[in-house]
């Protein structure tokens, strides 16, 4: 058995579902998203890893993913147990009229995060497939949201000359945040269709700590309509 596996899920081979969900997720709407599963497996590293049983199957699923590095790591070990497709659940900004709690679905992710760069020097953008941008849209079709280019960014406490050049000669881009491109791009390079679905934790009148509780009610209602039962 890989070590990694053993470590982090207590198997060899890990079911064909994962949700990786970016940004912190508190203790409390954790036990309430999981109060009424039953949990086959749980570590609580940095992140929070689980095996939970659904109606549809056994999910893998990831709380507490923040920053690129620990994507692709995450994705990596994913990938050795088999997994075939992933949702990614985040948080975004926007300077567009989207309100707090509203999802965005993107087409495609301008890589601006320092790592796919380094992987593949010159990228700029990572689509996300037909397939797997269907089943995001379909899971919030009957809800608030947007669609569109998004951008993934190092840090939002940091100016970095490059990628404030970026996002401004590139006026596509309706929302920003950290992790997204890497998931994308490194699930496609690990065969994994990864499907990305954003929520708008900040705008300009709202800032992130302002807009908590309502960004997290839209992330408890994605991720129940994720594993359904």
């Amino acid at each position: 058995m890989d070590k990694w596996l053993k470590y982090f899920y207590g198997r060899s081979n890990l079911p064909a579902m994962a949700i990786l969900c970016a940004g912190t997720t508190p203790r409390e709407t954790q036990e309430r998203i999981l109060s009424d599963r039953k949990v086959l497996h749980h570590t609580q590293d940095v992140q929070d890893y689980y095996l939970v049983e659904t109606n549809e199957g056994t999910r893998t699923l990831i709380f507490n993913i923040i920053g690129s590095p620990v994507v692709i790591d995450i994705v990596h070990v994913l990938s050795q147990g088999g997994t075939k497709d992933a949702y990614f659940l985040g948080f975004a900004g926007t300077d567009r009229d989207y309100e707090v709690g509203d999802y965005f679905v993107p087409t495609k992710i301008r890589c601006l995060d320092g790592l796919t760069q380094f992987y593949e020097p010159g990228i700029e953008y990572v689509g996300v497939s037909e397939k797997a941008y269907q089943k995001a849209m379909q899971l919030v079709s009957n809800e608030r949201r947007h669609t569109g280019v998004s951008a993934s960014v190092p840090s939002f406490f940091h100016d970095n000359l490059e990628v404030k050049l970026a996002l401004e000669n590139d006026p596509d881009i309706a929302a920003i945040e950290m992790e997204a491109s890497s998931a994308l791009y490194f699930c496609n390079r690990r065969g994994i269709e990864c499907s990305p679905l954003l929520i708008i934790s900040d705008n300009k009148r709202t800032d992130i700590p302002d807009g908590f509780e309502r960004r997290e009610a839209a992330f408890y209602n994605a991720l129940v309509k994720i594993l359904g039962h």
